[in-house]
């Protein structure tokens, strides 16, 4: 039995030490596989400057709600392992700034995912264990935490995160192949059935079922996310009349949906609109669809009224379009 949970309130900081302690030795673990050498420890103020520059000790301390003594140890040990260099103050010689070293800056490009990654999942790990403690206070949600961490432990998570992220990332965009007309189909079929349940049009099977005729032949293209040999996402851009392009059929399998594939493909079909001589790119969206909406917003997109007055389908509330000619 573990005795700290029997003694429950009178030792909940030897208790949260104990987690601390866990979760720096964790994270060393997934530092040491991916050989970076870099103590756990510090973090705080290695991500404080890379967040938001040069700062001072004294400044560090009160960013950070730590003691003075307390940052300077910690600075002191970085600068000698070479992940800080220490700069006066041109304003006050007397004062010292802390800035990232070469060596550090070269290294976050490594960090950043696990980082990531880690974030992830200890967002995960929180969220779970506040689940199982069914609205139970801080002590109960600490012993399901560390009863979740226990069933797989946080290093492994986070690296079996990066290596999945990994993989992901090496997701190509192709063009149309024949070769992926059943993929093409079942891909959009299964999110159109998952988010809106009965309401496949006409239009959705012509263009599922025939796309070489109906997006193909008449001056549009069609793109494919592919990951080793499997499509993971589609996307449409669609010819209509007056140098218009229609944005449509962007899907991205579920356990791809955060990887950036939305993004890769969209960016492809944006750039082929523009090689075709577009003057306007539209789409139709639903508001509901929160992640895609801000993909949209971030690529240019801005929501208008749509020419028609109404969107051509009934699954869909909102009109944006990104206009070339000023874009």
């Amino acid at each position: 039995m573990d005795q700290m949970r029997v003694f429950e309130e009178l030792v909940l900081g030897t208790r949260t030490k104990r987690l601390s302690d866990l979760l720096m030795a964790e994270v060393q673990v997934v530092y040491d596989a991916r050989d970076i050498a870099l103590s756990p420890g510090f973090f705080s103020l290695f991500y404080l400057i890379h967040t938001n520059g040069p700062v001072t000790v004294t400044d560090a301390a009160a960013q950070l709600g730590v003691s003075h003594p307390f940052v300077s140890k910690m600075a002191t040990r970085m600068v000698s392992e070479g992940w800080l260099e220490k700069v006066s103050d041109p304003r006050d010689e007397r004062r010292q700034r802390l800035f990232l070293s070469p060596k550090a800056e070269k290294t976050i490009p490594e960090l950043q995912p696990i980082w990531n990654s880690l974030k992830q999942c200890l967002r995960e790990a929180l969220t779970e264990a506040q689940k199982r403690s069914d609205g139970g206070n801080f002590l109960q949600q600490m012993t399901e935490l560390e009863d979740f961490l226990s069933e797989q432990s946080l290093s492994s998570r986070t690296l079996d995160r990066l290596e999945s992220a990994e993989q992901k990332a090496e997701t190509r965009i192709i063009g149309w192949s024949s070769d992926h007309r059943t993929a093409f189909r079942d891909i959009n079929t299964r999110y159109l059935h998952a988010l809106f349940p009965g309401e496949i049009t006409e239009q959705d099977e012509k263009r599922l079922e025939n796309p070489e005729a109906t997006i193909l032949a008449t001056g549009g293209a069609i793109f494919l996310a592919q990951n080793k040999e499997r499509i993971v996402g589609t996307c449409c851009l669609i010819a209509h009349p007056d140098d218009r392009y229609e944005i449509a059929k962007l899907t991205v399998a579920p356990d791809y949906r955060g990887t950036g594939t939305g993004r890769k493909l969209l960016l492809k079909s944006l750039g082929e609109a523009r090689q075709l001589g577009a003057r306007t790119v539209f789409l139709e969206s639903n508001s509901s669809l929160k992640s895609a909406l801000r993909l949209y917003e971030r690529t240019g997109f801005r929501t208008c009224p749509p020419p028609s007055g109404l969107c051509s389908s009934s699954r869909c509330n909102l009109y944006m379009e990104l206009d070339y000619d000023h874009a």
